[in-house]
């Protein structure tokens, strides 16, 4: 399939270019407001080829866990004695908009890898589905793209122990994703932002997008002149809220 981008031009880089022509799996939590990482507007800033080049270099935490994919597979297959094999890109048959890259793969199964300091409220007892919510989308999406019933998220959890919780396809939950994931690339192909939710990540959109300075004056649209009012109206309530604090 020839690759299709919208917006900016393709940037020249295979990676980036192909994560432009649909939604991958680390995309849904954002798309759905879950994730702690990025934004609605992030994503659809990204999409667009929007975002300058070394805007968004990856963490620190994001090399090592890419580094450390490879141990954690191996320790996997030892510990559970299931052979897998490295995941490719793919593209959705009926749905071109549902693209991604699973971990790895099973003869029945998908396997994610994640790497994490702790175990906190988020994630539930061993073997059990329960699992921060922008992984548990992203499973989901890869069983919508694979075509599998069931995946094992294989957490490494502080450098020393690994933590496998087993995840069954979710219909109802798939089919919202489903849903949700079309209305976002409608946004995409239609070069309509989505509102932004007030995370940081959407902040930062928002200062690339629109920069303080501009060299001319602007006439503010009634919409602009509306949040104008609304951020002086919400400022003045923190004002007063900080003098009756003190």
């Amino acid at each position: 399939m020839a690759v299709r981008v919208y917006g900016g031009p393709l940037s020249g880089d295979p990676f980036t270019d192909r994560r432009r022509t649909g939604i991958g799996g680390s995309d849904t939590g954002a798309i759905l407001g879950v994730s702690p990482f990025a934004s609605a507007l992030s994503v659809w800033e990204q999409k667009r080829g929007l975002v300058p080049p070394g805007a968004t270099e990856p963490s620190e935490r994001m090399v090592w866990g890419g580094r450390l994919e490879g141990a954690i597979l191996s320790g996997y297959e030892e510990d559970y004695g299931r052979k897998v094999r490295k995941g490719t890109f793919r593209r959705h048959a009926e749905y071109p908009f549902v693209i991604g890259h699973p971990d790895a793969l099973t003869d029945d199964r998908l396997i994610e890898v994640k790497t994490t300091a702790v175990l906190d409220s988020q994630w539930g007892d061993e073997g059990s589905a329960d699992v921060p919510p922008h992984y548990y989308s992203q499973v989901q999406h890869y069983l919508i793209l694979t075509g599998l019933p069931i995946a094992d998220l294989v957490a490494l959890v502080g450098g020393r122990e690994l933590h496998v919780f087993t995840i069954p396809e979710d219909g109802p939950f798939q089919s919202a994703l489903l849903d949700e994931e079309e209305r976002f690339w409608r946004l995409v192909t239609d070069d309509s932002p989505p509102d932004p939710d007030g995370s940081a990540s959407a902040g930062a959109t928002l200062r690339r997008m629109f920069p303080r300075a501009i060299p001319e004056e602007v006439v503010a649209t009634p919409e602009v002149a509306a949040y104008a009012d609304a951020w002086l109206d919400a400022r003045a309530a923190k004002d007063a809220a900080e003098l009756e604090e003190d």
